[in-house]
């Protein structure tokens, strides 16, 4: 699944491809949206942006284009006669503004919102702060983290839900409860004030390198060595800190950590 760097990355590119263009041509392959097309053409597309794992196309007059992308959809970036990728797979949706063309692949969420539907949109307005926004607040996070339900699970699941931090995924998850030094299994209330800061800032940390180096957490100069990642899918190979052995946790989604680094219990 993309999670919240990735998306913001996608969002990039759409909003170098779409932003301040109109749009010439329009198809909507899911069925409930195909009468809509024709009411697209000749719309100015405002903004492209991302929440968390969601992708808003911001259109005049009150429309915008929603897609969450899930484990299987993509979009592709291209010209009018370029073909697509090879195993991108069946389109969804395809915008075309001027030369540059959006192709959104294999879906599976793609809807059209009003102002009203935007600002009521059970989903999107219960997400959490998203560190990659210019709105995001860290006290807010913080806040967060004492009320229920997040307070009593454990850090595994409670980064995971959106509502707390947009944007985390299971990549992610891992590699910031690495860098706090915190173990997967504790929950949110056996926090010191410290540790909630620090997971707070490995939280943000872990999204923004991400972001900045389009995906991995560690230097680039260490990912023909170690990979990417500082734990994430090295079970059975050394911590990077300390040289114990990394471990996998099944907590429904695979969680990796260091038991010396990050300890059961608090120090």
């Amino acid at each position: 699944m993309a999670e919240g760097p990735q998306v913001h990355r996608i969002a990039d590119a759409l909003r170098r491809a779409l932003a301040s263009r109109i749009l010439d041509e329009v198809q909507l392959i899911p069925a409930r949206l195909r009468p809509l097309e024709r009411s697209l053409v000749g719309r100015r597309v405002a903004d492209v942006e991302a929440r968390g794992k969601h992708l808003l196309i911001v259109l005049d007059r009150g429309l915008t284009l929603h897609s969450h992308l899930m484990m299987w959809g993509r979009w592709e970036i291209s010209g009018p006669s370029e073909p697509p990728r090879k195993g991108t797979g069946r389109v969804w949706a395809r915008l075309r503004a001027g030369t540059r063309v959006a192709t959104l692949f294999n879906g599976p969420v793609l809807q059209l919102l009003s102002q009203e539907e935007l600002a009521t949109h059970p989903v999107l307005t219960a997400l959490g702060p998203d560190p990659l926004r210019d709105d995001y607040r860290r006290e807010d996070v913080l806040g967060r983290m004492q009320q229920p339900p997040w307070a009593r699970i454990s850090l595994a699941h409670a980064l995971l839900d959106q509502r707390l931090f947009a944007g985390v995924g299971n990549i992610y998850k891992s590699e910031a409860l690495w860098q706090a030094r915190l173990h997967p299994l504790r929950t949110l209330d056996s926090l010191r004030p410290d540790e909630r800061g620090r997971l707070v800032q490995a939280v943000e940390s872990t999204l923004r390198t991400a972001y900045r180096q389009r995906f991995g957490t560690l230097p680039r100069r260490l990912w023909r060595t170690v990979g990417p990642f500082a734990v994430y899918r090295r079970s059975g190979q050394s911590c990077l800190w300390c040289g114990t052995t990394i471990l996998r946790l099944d907590t429904g989604r695979a969680t990796y950590f260091c038991p010396c680094c990050q300890p059961a219990t608090a120090p």
